[in-house]
């Protein structure tokens, strides 16, 4: 439902889709990561990132996937891999460090509001007046103690029937013993889809906390990411 949905945003999220993607398969295409390679893939995620910046999630995620995946490269030859996958990044930090220590570059009004976004402080208050605000007009006074957690898990649970919902007749995998089983294959095969899965969850999480709502645009990339999950699941069965 949700690709028929919001038609006058959709060519945004497109796009924010498309390039996410395109950056997870370039990882994929090739074990062996070049500077050319590298160079097209922080293109990719650059680009995702012009039409939602919260495409940088997929950077810590392409990171923790070439750090830990199982290869018989040495640690070096690693930090080598990601050297080559993220040199344009690195030097793109440096230059912020010296716009910060030499400007007022987080005074800009758009970055110092992304930076109050993503501070952990600020994430926690929010946390806290949503839970609270949730026991002082649902639950009843037993309860309150237990609001922050009701607040988590139904945030997460709402996700999860979300993820089905989109899904349509291929959630029914998670019927048979077979479908499950091939649900875990799939992502120790993907294991990079999973970890973006994990991370982009994570930016919902801040973003349903600070802004108070969520919507189909936004939670329909954890279905995409998870497709070739999907995929080895259906296969099995």
């Amino acid at each position: 439902p949700v690709f028929n949905s919001f038609r006058a945003e959709i060519i945004r999220e497109t796009g924010f889709w498309f390039f996410i993607i395109l950056a997870i398969w370039l990882v994929f295409l090739d074990s062996k990561i070049t500077f050319t390679k590298g160079l097209y893939i922080q293109l990719a995620i650059t680009t995702a990132a012009l039409f939602r910046l919260e495409a940088l999630f997929v950077i810590p995620a392409v990171f923790i996937y070439l750090l830990f995946r199982q290869s018989s490269a040495s640690e070096q030859n690693r930090f080598v891999a990601l050297f080559k996958c993220f040199y344009g990044f690195f030097f793109f930090f440096f230059l912020c460090i010296l716009a910060v220590l030499g400007t007022d570059f987080l005074a800009q009004p758009r970055i110092a509001q992304n930076l109050y976004l993503i501070n952990p402080y600020n994430i926690y208050k929010s946390f806290v007046v949503v839970s609270d605000g949730f026991a002082q007009t649902v639950l009843l006074k037993w309860s309150h103690s237990d609001a922050a957690t009701i607040v988590f898990f139904g945030f997460l649970i709402a996700l999860v029937i979300r993820i089905i919902s989109y899904a349509g007749i291929v959630s029914l995998i998670l019927l048979d013993t077979t479908g499950r089983k091939g649900l875990v294959e799939g992502a120790k095969n993907y294991k990079l889809n999973f970890i973006s899965m994990i991370l982009y969850f994570i930016v919902l999480l801040v973003f349903f906390f600070q802004v108070k709502f969520i919507n189909s645009r936004y939670s329909a990339l954890l279905l995409i990411l998870s497709v070739p999950i999907l995929a080895v699941a259906v296969h099995n069965i």
